[in-house]
């Protein structure tokens, strides 16, 4: 829609015309029904004979039918018509209000008003109406006034008497063909016009296409279809008028464009009124570079072809004659698919909801369907295995496993299918709400109501707990493992272990995994922590360890405090010569196990054994929270992680009585169970390779496999050191994974003994972060701005809304929870290729904590991975510098949320400042790590730690 200026026409267009002398062509949608009709280089510009119609009396809906004496379509150069029987965009304007997922509404800024312009394009739908003609935009007579215009000072405080309405198309498009049904307004001044406008263009590369465009009754035509490629109007383009004789007021027409590479085609009615070859014109190849908007807007200009717009007072008088612009149809057709005529869509506008073209089914397949074909796949891989693990069950108990299977499949295959095929609830303007989305936020509803319920029975039983203070626990004992650890956190470890209320508690037993000289530093500090009744036991084989016994003292008693050394097997080698040791003590009832790293409050053992007092739960697991969070922001992060891990998924798990995963460092077993499945605990093996890792997740698949119930209590907490590092976190991640994964099969002959919850859960822990990581890929390579602008709203939001339940639940008192949504950036950064990693070396059975080429490994995936992050930021950033900041900001239409966005960014900054600010103080004045001296020892030169003087350590 250029702006008036001096009246040129192209040449070629004169030439062209095609005098029409039927006064009334009714308007039918030509392209919609089918095309017959072949195109040739031959052809020639058709001629319509009709009989005159009285238009006065044809009313609004176009008069009675035409006949047509012959229709031939003119010059284009393609001879495939049936390729444009395939409709890819379709507006009936149907409803009450305009659709705003397909189109945006273009209220007046800075960056589009003219001084001159008889009126402002309103925000919002108000000059807008609906009914069984369509939509119909009218001129109002409502002053409005533009406050405030920072580019251009002159235009402050632009006010106008009048009120009209522009929106424009949610896509872009490049070729194609365009039919619109419409009627336009009567006035002397009214300028409407529905045209294709270039999305986020320079005046070097700007192009307009009209497909029709009136200026008043009085220039000697009725309308215009044209096409310009630069803001000037003079040159070799194409404006082809319709003559007057055609009431374009009162009856709806057909106006169609024919778009292909190097040509468009112009058709009214039907008959071809111009013709477009641009392909010899080098300035207006750009035509074929870009994509165009749909406009359609009603503005006052009218006669005023010198750009001076008509005064209030003419616009006064002419104000009794208008009517409005109706648009009854939009239908856009899909243009050959041969190598030289490409269409193409892409959404541009904040309305887009969808990722993909909802135009573009083939884009949509291709890129989704080998997703799901391949999660699908992963799936079936891990139900196989899990059915085979149930071979040994009988055929009511496989039945009500396949069952429960079912069951849980049918609960995630609605948000699964809906996913993949965009299934939407609701949608309106930015907002859009599918099935997938609802199933999100119920499952996490589902979840928070769960906890509340755990924590009323938690309270509950410590009232009982309360009133019964002599209640006695059953006998326990306390095993722990030790390979290599560092000497001051060890020695914290024994100590609190000596400070723990160990009421009923016999034995405490360290196994030291290996039996190394330089490894002698353990044996010390066990003896110095623990000086009475202990011993030390060193065990040459790692046979028949079944019939261990507890040593006796000279007293004839047991020894209550046992440290052994062994052959290097792995933790769990180590584990289960604890378990011998005591399995085969009757008065022992339970076991605690837990890692060489991890300190005690003083409460947990008691608090574990309290649990089962339920003889029906087998295992109790209790809380983990990070000793070292303020070694690094990682370290901090995975903190906080560590409290939704525990406080939100284990608590609404316990509620079912059905905890996924004790923990290794704090988790206490019944001995009966252990009894019987201990010997193929130790034994476990994966692709007939024996396991090592994964030893706390398969102990807790084993017993939930037999039927015990499992519990979680956070009256039972330790600190326990976590990763550090990005390449530590990386392996640690990984080798998590890779047990779940595992450990997935194993637990499916177990879904149907429990909740439905346990097996529903498993199976959304499965899916979820396959699904998160396709959806944040898509948005990051082929999302548009708008795109990825409310992504990160949606991941921020929803992570603080998580944060905010969690802070409330634990009773508002642990602020540190709002760094939750940080945890998203170690998730797609770290998290995201370790799951990848663990899903390739699932077979391989090392920790991957040592070995320069495990290291090399790891660094060169995390690089690869993190590169093709940044590559995708550098494009979006890119898109948006070429495209021009100001440009993108004032056509996405979504300063809100851009607001909101850079609002996270700032507060992210701050809070991350603050951890800055907090760190420096707490190590300032606590000190960060231990304070050791150092000694050698003359007979022991590899023996490295003799004295050690620990500061308090900072939790």
């Amino acid at each position: 829609m250029n702006a008036p200026g001096a009246t040129t026409t192209n040449s070629a267009a004169n030439e062209n015309q095609t005098p029409i002398n039927a006064t009334a062509i009714v308007a039918t949608d030509l392209f919609s029904e089918t095309v017959t009709a072949k195109i040739n280089d031959t052809a020639t510009t058709a001629v319509i004979d009709a009989a005159p119609t009285d238009t006065k009396n044809a009313g609004n809906n176009g008069g009675g039918k035409v006949t047509t004496a012959a229709t031939t379509f003119a010059v284009l150069p393609f001879d495939d018509t049936e390729a444009f029987a395939t409709s890819v965009f379709t507006e009936n304007f149907t409803g009450s209000a305009l659709n705003t997922t397909r189109w945006t509404i273009a209220g007046s800024t800075c960056a589009n008003t003219l001084r001159t312009m008889g009126q402002l394009y309103a925000n919002n739908s108000a000059p807008l109406s609906f009914s069984a003609e369509g939509v119909t935009v009218s001129v109002l007579n409502a002053p409005i006034s533009l406050d405030i215009c920072e580019q251009d000072y002159s235009l402050a405080n632009v006010a106008k008497n009048y009120t009209s309405s522009r929106f424009l198309s949610s896509e872009c498009y490049s070729h194609g063909i365009f039919e619109v049904i419409a009627k336009m307004p009567n006035g002397t001044y009214t300028w409407p016009a529905i045209w294709l406008e270039c999305y986020n263009c320079t005046d070097a590369n700007y192009f307009e296409i009209d497909i029709i465009e009136t200026y008043g009754p009085k220039l000697g035509y009725s309308g215009e279809m044209s096409a310009f490629y630069n803001r000037n109007t003079t040159g070799d383009h194409s404006q082809n008028y319709i003559p007057e004789t055609y009431d374009l007021i009162n009856q709806f027409h057909n106006y169609t464009v024919v778009w292909v590479n190097g040509f468009i085609g112009f058709f009214f009615d039907g008959i071809e009124i111009g013709k477009f070859n641009y392909s010899a014109i080098p300035k207006a190849s750009h035509l074929d570079e870009g994509c165009a908007i749909l406009n359609i807007n009603l503005a006052l200009e009218g006669t005023a072809r010198n750009g001076i717009s008509p005064n209030y007072s003419e616009l006064a008088s002419d104000e009794p004659y208008w009517s409005p612009l109706s648009v009854r149809s939009i239908n856009i057709f899909q243009g050959p698919n041969t190598s030289d005529t490409i269409y193409t869509s892409r959404c541009i506008s904040y309305a887009c909801t969808h990722i993909h073209i909802s135009s573009s089914q083939a884009l949509r397949n291709a890129e989704e369907i080998p997703v799901a074909i391949a999660i699908s796949l992963f799936l079936i891989i891990l139900l196989l295995v899990g059915f085979g693990k149930c071979s040994r069950l009988s055929i009511i108990n496989v039945l009500r496993a396949f069952w429960t299977g079912v069951i849980i499949l049918a609960i995630l295959s609605p948000a699964i299918v809906g996913y993949f095929l965009h299934w939407e609830v609701f949608a309106k303007g930015v907002y859009a709400l599918g099935t997938y989305g609802i199933f999100t936020m119920v499952h996490y509803s589902v979840q928070i109501y769960c906890v509340i319920l755990h924590k009323i029975r938690l309270s509950k039983a410590r009232k009982i707990k309360a009133r019964n203070p002599d209640l006695t626990p059953p006998v326990t004992a306390i095993s722990n493992a030790v390979y290599r650890e560092t000497p001051a956190l060890f020695e914290q470890c024994m100590r609190s272990i000596l400070e723990m209320k160990r009421q009923n508690n016999k034995y405490i037993i360290v196994v030291a995994d290996g039996q190394r000289l330089e490894e002698e530093y353990l044996v010390d500090i066990f003896l110095s922590v623990f000086p009475e009744n202990s011993t030390v036991i060193r065990l040459d084989s790692l046979e028949n360890r079944r019939v261990l016994r507890i040593p006796l003292n000279g007293f004839g008693k047991p020894y209550s405090a046992i440290f052994v050394t062994q052959p290097w097997g792995g933790k769990r080698e180590a584990m289960y010569t604890a378990m011998a040791l005591v399995i085969n003590d009757p008065e022992v009832k339970a076991i605690l196990t837990t890692d060489s790293d991890t300190v005690f409050d003083r409460n947990a053992l008691n608090a574990l054994s309290y649990e089962l007092r339920n003889p029906l739960v087998g295992a109790v697991a209790g809380e983990c929270r990070i000793i070292n969070r303020w070694d690094s922001f990682i370290s901090y992060v995975s903190d906080v992680r560590y409290n939704f891990a525990f406080n939100i998924e284990r608590a609404c798990q316990s509620l079912h009585y059905a905890v996924v995963c004790v923990s290794g460092p704090i988790g206490m077993y019944r001995t009966q169970g252990l009894e019987k499945i201990m010997d193929k605990w130790v034994d476990q093996r994966f692709m007939k390779t024996k396991c090592t890792y994964g030893d706390d997740r398969h102990l807790t698949n084993l017993f939930l496999n037999e039927g015990w119930k499992i519990v979680y209590t956070p009256d039972a907490f330790c600190y326990t050191e976590s990763p550090s590092t990005i390449l530590a976190f990386f392996k640690q991640q990984t080798r998590w994974c890779k047990s779940f994964y595992r450990e997935f099969a194993w637990s499916m002959p177990s879904f149907h003994k429990q909740s439905l919850w346990f097996g529903y859960e498993m199976t959304f822990q499965l899916i979820y972060p396959f699904l998160l990581l396709y959806w944040q890929l898509i948005i990051l390579f082929t999302g548009t701005y708008v795109d990825q602008l409310l992504t990160v709203t949606i991941i921020v939001a929803f992570a603080m809304l998580k944060a905010t339940a969690a802070f409330a639940i634990g009773g508002c008192k642990n602020p540190k929870l709002f760094y939750y949504p940080f945890h998203f950036l170690f998730f797609i950064t770290v998290l995201f290729p370790a799951k990848l990693m663990a899903l390739v070396t699932l077979w391989d059975m090392s920790w991957g904590t040592r070995g320069m080429g495990v290291d090399w490994m790891n660094r060169l995936v995390l690089t690869l991975w993190n590169l093709m992050l940044l590559v995708g930021v550098a494009l979006s950033v890119r898109n948006i510098v070429a495209d021009g900041l100001v440009t993108v900001l004032i056509k996405s239409s979504v300063l809100p949320w851009e607001y909101v966005v850079g609002s996270m960014f700032v507060i992210a900054l701050v809070m991350y400042l603050v951890y800055l600010v907090s760190r420096y103080n707490v190590l300032r004045a606590k000190n960060k790590n231990w304070e050791i001296e150092v000694k050698i020892d003359k007979n022991f030169p590899m023996r490295e730690v003799k004295s050690i003087i620990p500061r308090q350590r900072v939790f």
